[in-house]
Protein backbone atom coordinates (compact mmCIF):
# COMPACT_ATOMS: atom_id res chain seq x y z
CA UNK A 1 0.00 0.00 0.00
CA UNK A 2 1.42 3.52 -0.89
CA UNK A 3 0.34 6.60 0.07
CA UNK A 4 1.08 10.39 -2.17
CA UNK A 5 4.25 11.61 -1.24
CA UNK A 6 2.61 14.37 0.60
CA UNK A 7 0.81 12.84 2.98
CA UNK A 8 3.64 10.07 3.40
CA UNK A 9 6.20 12.72 4.57
CA UNK A 10 3.68 13.97 6.99
CA UNK A 11 3.62 10.41 8.14
CA UNK A 12 7.10 10.35 8.42
CA UNK A 13 7.43 12.76 11.31
CA UNK A 14 5.13 10.74 13.25
CA UNK A 15 6.70 7.52 12.72
CA UNK A 16 3.67 6.05 9.92
CA UNK A 17 4.87 3.94 7.12
CA UNK A 18 2.60 1.66 5.46
CA UNK A 19 1.99 -2.26 5.61
CA UNK A 20 1.76 -5.00 3.53
CA UNK A 21 -0.54 -8.06 3.65
CA UNK A 22 -2.87 -7.17 6.65
CA UNK A 23 -5.42 -5.15 6.48
CA UNK A 24 -6.49 -3.53 10.10
CA UNK A 25 -7.97 -0.25 11.30
CA UNK A 26 -5.26 1.91 13.00
CA UNK A 27 -5.56 5.22 15.32
CA UNK A 28 -2.76 6.59 17.16
CA UNK A 29 -3.15 8.54 19.66
CA UNK A 30 -0.29 10.30 21.78
CA UNK A 31 -1.53 12.36 25.16
CA UNK A 32 0.63 15.34 25.65
CA UNK A 33 0.92 16.60 29.67
CA UNK A 34 1.84 20.51 28.87
CA UNK A 35 3.47 20.42 32.21
CA UNK A 36 6.24 18.21 31.67
CA UNK A 37 5.38 16.99 28.02
CA UNK A 38 5.50 13.42 28.74
CA UNK A 39 3.87 11.72 26.29
CA UNK A 40 1.68 8.32 26.15
CA UNK A 41 1.71 7.13 22.56
CA UNK A 42 -1.60 4.67 21.98
CA UNK A 43 -1.62 2.60 18.82
CA UNK A 44 -5.52 1.03 18.36
CA UNK A 45 -5.70 -2.13 15.96
CA UNK A 46 -8.56 -3.03 15.30
CA UNK A 47 -10.07 -6.03 12.82
CA UNK A 48 -6.40 -7.33 12.16
CA UNK A 49 -6.58 -10.02 8.71
CA UNK A 50 -4.88 -11.05 6.03
CA UNK A 51 -5.52 -10.10 2.52
CA UNK A 52 -4.12 -13.36 0.82
CA UNK A 53 -6.31 -15.38 -1.41
CA UNK A 54 -5.01 -18.58 0.34
CA UNK A 55 -6.39 -19.80 3.56
CA UNK A 56 -3.09 -21.22 4.44
CA UNK A 57 -1.49 -18.06 3.35
CA UNK A 58 -4.19 -16.36 5.47
CA UNK A 59 -3.75 -18.40 8.18
CA UNK A 60 -0.15 -18.59 8.42
CA UNK A 61 0.01 -15.18 8.21
CA UNK A 62 -2.25 -13.56 11.17
CA UNK A 63 -0.70 -16.78 13.38
CA UNK A 64 2.61 -15.38 12.73
CA UNK A 65 1.43 -11.79 13.81
CA UNK A 66 -0.58 -13.50 16.43
CA UNK A 67 2.36 -15.00 17.73
CA UNK A 68 4.52 -11.50 17.46
CA UNK A 69 1.64 -9.99 19.45
CA UNK A 70 2.49 -12.24 22.21
CA UNK A 71 6.02 -12.15 22.61
CA UNK A 72 5.80 -8.09 22.13
CA UNK A 73 7.75 -8.21 18.57
CA UNK A 74 4.99 -6.79 16.82
CA UNK A 75 5.84 -3.67 14.75
CA UNK A 76 4.33 -1.05 17.46
CA UNK A 77 6.19 -2.13 20.62
CA UNK A 78 9.61 -2.90 18.47
CA UNK A 79 9.13 0.68 17.59
CA UNK A 80 8.70 2.24 21.01
CA UNK A 81 11.70 0.08 22.61
CA UNK A 82 13.90 1.63 19.45
CA UNK A 83 12.52 4.95 20.71
CA UNK A 84 13.11 4.28 24.37
CA UNK A 85 9.78 4.34 25.69
CA UNK A 86 9.82 3.76 29.79
CA UNK A 87 6.87 1.21 29.38
CA UNK A 88 5.61 -0.66 26.92
CA UNK A 89 2.06 -2.35 27.49
CA UNK A 90 0.14 -4.53 25.44
CA UNK A 91 -3.89 -5.22 25.54
CA UNK A 92 -5.45 -8.56 23.76
CA UNK A 93 -8.93 -6.68 23.22
CA UNK A 94 -9.84 -9.61 20.54
CA UNK A 95 -8.04 -12.56 20.20
CA UNK A 96 -9.13 -14.51 17.08
CA UNK A 97 -9.49 -13.53 13.97
CA UNK A 98 -10.29 -10.46 13.06
CA UNK A 99 -7.71 -9.34 16.03
CA UNK A 100 -7.51 -6.28 18.57
CA UNK A 101 -4.98 -5.11 20.51
CA UNK A 102 -3.95 -1.92 21.83
CA UNK A 103 -0.13 -1.20 22.44
CA UNK A 104 0.41 2.33 24.75
CA UNK A 105 4.10 3.53 25.58
CA UNK A 106 5.12 6.33 28.20
CA UNK A 107 7.57 8.61 27.01
CA UNK A 108 9.76 11.63 29.45
CA UNK A 109 9.41 14.65 26.80
CA UNK A 110 7.87 15.28 23.50
CA UNK A 111 11.54 16.78 22.54
CA UNK A 112 13.18 14.12 23.31
CA UNK A 113 11.04 11.60 21.68
CA UNK A 114 11.20 13.75 18.51
CA UNK A 115 15.04 13.52 18.68
CA UNK A 116 14.98 9.71 19.24
CA UNK A 117 12.80 9.19 16.04
CA UNK A 118 14.70 11.32 13.51
CA UNK A 119 17.77 9.85 14.91
CA UNK A 120 16.33 6.28 14.24
CA UNK A 121 14.60 6.95 11.21
CA UNK A 122 17.84 7.69 9.29
CA UNK A 123 16.71 11.08 8.55
CA UNK A 124 17.97 14.83 9.65
CA UNK A 125 15.73 17.16 11.54
CA UNK A 126 15.53 18.86 14.53
CA UNK A 127 12.90 18.78 17.64
CA UNK A 128 12.75 21.46 20.17
CA UNK A 129 10.83 22.79 22.98
CA UNK A 130 10.82 26.12 23.58
CA UNK A 131 8.66 28.38 26.86
CA UNK A 132 7.64 31.76 26.38
CA UNK A 133 5.47 32.83 30.06
CA UNK A 134 2.48 30.33 29.57
CA UNK A 135 3.00 29.40 26.52
CA UNK A 136 5.06 26.28 25.17
CA UNK A 137 6.06 25.59 21.77
CA UNK A 138 7.49 22.09 19.86
CA UNK A 139 8.46 22.15 16.63
CA UNK A 140 10.07 19.59 14.54
CA UNK A 141 11.84 20.09 11.44
CA UNK A 142 12.39 16.37 9.61
CA UNK A 143 14.04 15.54 5.93
CA UNK A 144 13.43 12.18 5.14
CA UNK A 145 16.69 9.90 4.36
CA UNK A 146 18.04 9.41 0.89
CA UNK A 147 16.98 6.30 0.50
CA UNK A 148 14.35 4.19 1.99
CA UNK A 149 15.29 1.83 4.75
CA UNK A 150 13.70 -0.40 7.71
CA UNK A 151 14.18 -0.01 10.60
CA UNK A 152 11.81 -0.71 13.96
CA UNK A 153 10.56 2.81 13.80
CA UNK A 154 9.81 2.62 10.12
CA UNK A 155 7.55 -0.44 11.16
CA UNK A 156 5.34 1.32 12.49
CA UNK A 157 2.39 0.84 10.32
CA UNK A 158 0.05 3.31 8.92
CA UNK A 159 -2.33 4.66 10.71
CA UNK A 160 -6.25 5.97 9.86
CA UNK A 161 -5.48 9.23 12.06
CA UNK A 162 -3.10 10.74 14.70
CA UNK A 163 -4.26 12.95 16.88
CA UNK A 164 -2.45 14.88 19.79
CA UNK A 165 -4.66 15.23 22.62
CA UNK A 166 -3.37 17.97 25.84
CA UNK A 167 -4.34 16.45 28.63
CA UNK A 168 -5.05 20.29 29.84
CA UNK A 169 -4.71 23.58 28.57
CA UNK A 170 -5.07 24.70 25.09
CA UNK A 171 -3.62 24.40 21.75
CA UNK A 172 -3.27 28.21 20.59
CA UNK A 173 -2.08 27.08 17.38
CA UNK A 174 -0.37 24.75 15.06
CA UNK A 175 1.40 23.49 11.78
CA UNK A 176 0.80 20.59 10.00
CA UNK A 177 -2.55 19.45 12.21
CA UNK A 178 -5.92 20.49 12.05
CA UNK A 179 -6.97 21.60 15.50
CA UNK A 180 -10.34 20.10 16.79
CA UNK A 181 -12.89 20.29 20.46
CA UNK A 182 -11.42 23.74 21.06
CA UNK A 183 -8.00 23.42 20.95
CA UNK A 184 -7.67 19.95 22.97
CA UNK A 185 -6.91 17.81 19.97
CA UNK A 186 -4.92 18.44 17.12
CA UNK A 187 -5.02 16.19 13.97
CA UNK A 188 -2.32 15.25 11.31
CA UNK A 189 -3.08 16.90 8.52
CA UNK A 190 -1.15 15.85 5.39
CA UNK A 191 -3.52 17.62 3.20
CA UNK A 192 -1.11 20.79 4.55
CA UNK A 193 2.42 19.14 3.09
CA UNK A 194 3.20 19.84 -0.89
CA UNK A 195 3.93 16.75 -2.94
CA UNK A 196 7.62 16.90 -2.78
CA UNK A 197 8.65 13.84 -1.41
CA UNK A 198 12.49 14.90 -0.92
CA UNK A 199 11.07 18.75 0.50
CA UNK A 200 11.64 19.25 4.44
CA UNK A 201 9.04 18.82 6.49
CA UNK A 202 7.82 21.04 9.41
CA UNK A 203 5.16 20.38 12.39
CA UNK A 204 4.63 22.74 15.51
CA UNK A 205 2.31 22.91 18.51
CA UNK A 206 1.72 25.50 20.32
CA UNK A 207 -0.14 25.46 23.71
CA UNK A 208 -0.77 27.57 27.14
CA UNK A 209 -1.88 26.14 30.03
CA UNK A 210 -5.34 26.38 31.83
CA UNK A 211 -5.02 27.54 35.88
CA UNK A 212 -6.82 24.61 36.70
CA UNK A 213 -4.10 22.50 34.75
CA UNK A 214 -1.06 24.01 36.59
CA UNK A 215 -2.56 23.44 39.83
CA UNK A 216 -3.66 19.80 39.01
CA UNK A 217 0.11 18.92 37.82
CA UNK A 218 0.86 16.07 36.05
CA UNK A 219 -2.50 13.76 35.27
CA UNK A 220 -1.96 10.09 36.48
CA UNK A 221 -1.74 7.78 33.90
CA UNK A 222 -3.84 5.80 31.64
CA UNK A 223 -5.33 2.69 32.88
Amino acid sequence: MKSRPGAAAAAVVIGLLASACLLKEERHVLYLDPVSTAVTWVVFEHDVRSNEEEPADRLEEESEYWNTVQAQGHPAARAFRALGASTIRTLHVRSEVPFSIVTDATFPGIEELGRRFIEELGATGTSVLTREGDMTVWTATLRPPAEDRETDVSGLSAADTVEVVLTSGRFESAVGFKLEQAGRIAILDGEQFGMDEDAEVVVSLRWTLAKEGAEAGRPSPIR
